[in-house]
């Protein structure tokens, strides 16, 4: 273990709600960054999104883990085939370089809690706001991302 590494295993890390600053990433989702890579060494990044009514990601898959908590409403998630919906409470973990997307089909708006490991991935979402289809696809790819096609919302 290096010295760096011994740093961020010897302190409390404590993110407080009013801390982070909001930014768009897609139409109709905000996020920000509650634990950026950054501040532990790069093992992970947590993030909390508001998604709004009928919207969400397109079909994708990464080389992180994903963590989601669902805070607020109901998100209905598909992974590797599975279509199936989470409420208020409910933990899912979507693993590395599976396919999956997730949508706020219902008419209320949603708060999730997202944590990916290993982290840097919050740098790709601060960049994505107002790019066209292919720009989208380009920036996702240099990230380790692959957007493989349309997600839930039609």
């Amino acid at each position: 273990m290096n010295m760096q590494e011994q740093q961020f295993l010897n302190r409390a890390i404590v993110a407080r709600p009013l801390d982070g600053i909001w930014f768009d990433v897609v139409p109709g989702e905000s996020a920000t960054i509650r634990v950026h890579s950054d501040m532990v060494g790069g093992r992970y990044t947590i993030m909390e999104h508001t998604i709004t009514p009928q919207s969400g990601p397109p079909l994708h898959s990464h080389i992180e883990e994903e963590f989601f908590e669902v805070l607020d409403g109901v998100m209905t998630f598909l992974c590797a085939g599975d279509q199936f919906e989470a409420s208020a409470g409910t933990i899912v973990i979507i693993p590395a370089g599976a396919q999956h997307s997730w949508a706020n089909l219902s008419g209320k708006p949603a708060r999730m809690r997202t944590m990916f490991t290993p982290g840097s991935i919050e740098k790709l979402f601060t960049k994505l706001d107002g790019l066209s289809p292919d720009q989208f696809v380009a920036l996702a790819q240099s990230y380790g991302t692959k957007v493989l096609g349309p997600g839930l919302i039609v």
